[in-house]
């Protein structure tokens, strides 16, 4: 199998015209050639820790394997910038926006309860157990009017190894498994 060596300089091009070819992948970073995650430590930026994570997905040939990687990649991230920033602001089981009245003013669980449907069947104990990127991704209407949301095309990650449908399904999913959703992105990934 053939290497291919990424620099800065030329990291994003060269995704993109070998990315579905059969090599393995190394990022140069402080003339170290990096092809996993392994060396992820907190001393690098976040977008030389996106590069790796970016060769590490490359690397990994079975296509299903690829999309957990980059899935639970994106998963810990959302989850540790929520916590970081605590946009919802949990006070006393409610969010920010339940005591803010716009939402049912009974509701703990913020996105999670919906007057019709009730709370979410995968809250246990006032957490999520399953890790669904759509919810994650989801902010609600007092946080959109706050500017605080995510645009899915912001990370590399998504652009790179997913096309348009996969982004729908990442984005409007939410409160599924996560087994079902990955199920859903393995099916449509050859668009």
């Amino acid at each position: 199998m053939k290497n291919i060596i990424l620099s800065d300089d030329d990291f994003y091009f060269k995704i993109k015209k070998y990315k579905n070819k059969k090599y393995h992948f190394f990022y140069k970073l402080n003339n170290k050639l990096i092809d996993n995650d392994k060396y992820i430590s907190n001393k690098l930026n976040d977008i030389d820790k996106e590069k790796i994570y970016i060769i590490h997905a490359l690397n990994i040939k079975d296509k299903r394997l690829r999309i957990i990687y980059i899935y639970d990649i994106l998963c810990n991230y959302l989850d540790r910038d929520i916590e970081n920033n605590n946009c919802c602001d949990f006070k006393n089981n409610k969010c920010i926006a339940v005591r803010c009245g716009y939402y049912n003013k009974d509701s703990n669980n913020g996105c999670c309860y919906g007057k019709r449907r009730g709370v979410c069947k995968y809250i246990s104990n006032n957490k999520c157990s399953t890790s669904n990127i759509a919810c994650k991704l989801f902010t609600c209407k007092y946080l959109r009017d706050k500017n605080i949301k995510y645009d899915i095309n912001k990370f590399n990650l998504i652009n790179i190894f997913f096309n348009s449908f996969q982004k729908y399904i990442i984005t409007s999913s939410v409160m599924i498994d996560k087994d079902s959703l990955i199920d859903e992105l393995v099916k449509w990934s050859f668009i």
